[in-house]
């Protein structure tokens, strides 16, 4: 071969470079979308206590706090200042629950006590006494 001729490409290999490029920018699209639209619950706390040190498991795979057995974390919630977001997190707390919750805590101020939940509408003796464990008014 000369040296004289300039390296031509074949159209195929043309496409397969744009296609690889292609994946590339798309691909790095994707990344940053994702980092941009992560949720951050600042009310929650995540502790470390390892299941077997739990106690009151019942036979139906739960712990008294209503999370599945397995799982390395409880998560404890400032109900004063948790959002929808974060409520829903607790077990039997729905998005329309949580709103309520919200809701009867910016008319009648901060929580003073766990048991205050019993005066919003959804939240009975039974439901409190799943969430009791996880939520905190500081």
């Amino acid at each position: 071969m000369s040296s004289d001729h300039p390296v031509i490409f074949a159209l195929s290999d043309v496409r397969v470079t744009f296609f690889l490029a292609a994946v590339l920018v798309v691909g790095s699209a994707i990344l940053v979308y994702q980092k941009s639209t992560e949720v951050v619950y600042p009310e929650v706390i995540i502790s470390k206590t390892p299941v077997e040190n739990r106690t009151e498991i019942s036979k139906t795979g739960s712990d008294k706090s209503g999370l599945k057995v397995g799982g390395q974390s409880e998560i404890v919630l400032n109900i004063n200042s948790a959002g929808i977001d974060s409520l829903v997190l607790l077990p039997g707390i729905g998005p329309a629950l949580a709103a309520r919750i919200v809701e009867y805590r910016n008319v009648n101020g901060p929580f003073s006590s766990p048991e205050e939940l019993l005066q919003v509408k959804g939240i009975g003796e039974i439901k409190l006494q799943q969430i009791r464990e996880m939520v905190r008014l500081d």
